[in-house]
């Protein structure tokens, strides 16, 4: 299939990295019959933000190259696997996340997730375990052009690598 000069697998989906991250997300939600709840998400998305986007079943549909490029898994680990499997968070930042997915699968809007403290994350799955400080930013969901229910969830978030030479306890 072909969109915009772009090539579609139905099994993946992949976006060439010279599309700004708005384009992306209008590609993403065209292939997959889906609209943001709120048009000001295409303004909230820039290139140093990480996002990706997730279904209510926690698969994972997408992630943006600013994830990808910085995480050790491969992009097969990446597709296969949920958030809640790649990486250890303490429970009460889980409890939190759990939450806001709650919160957003109601939504009709962006919910700002600045209730959530930054934290650390670590890789479960990798030799390297390598350790993150994420500070989620909101999540807002996309609505079925066919049901008009929220079926998915773009969630962004600033992601940055931490010294693997200090590492952090995660409790």
């Amino acid at each position: 299939m072909k969109t915009a000069g772009i090539s579609i697998d139905k099994r993946a989906v992949e976006i060439s990295v010279l599309l700004d991250e708005q384009e992306k997300l209008r590609i993403l939600c065209d292939y997959h019959e889906v609209q943001p709840a709120d048009s000001s998400l295409f303004k909230l998305l820039g290139k140093e933000i990480a996002w990706e986007i997730v279904d209510f079943n926690l698969n994972q549909i997408y992630r943006n190259e600013v994830i990808v490029n910085l995480g050790n898994y491969s992009i097969e680990e990446y597709e296969s696997k949920s958030p809640w499997d790649l990486f250890t968070r303490s429970q009460i930042i889980l409890e939190a996340l759990i939450d806001a997915t709650m919160r957003v699968k109601k939504a009709n809007g962006v919910i700002y997730l600045n209730h959530i403290p930054p934290y650390v994350m670590e890789e479960t799955m990798t030799p390297e375990k390598a350790q993150f400080r994420i500070e989620h930013l909101f999540v807002c969901p996309l609505v079925s052009n066919a049901t008009n229910e929220n079926t998915m969830f773009v969630s962004a978030f600033i992601l940055h690598p931490l010294d693997q030479n200090y590492r952090v306890s995660i409790l």
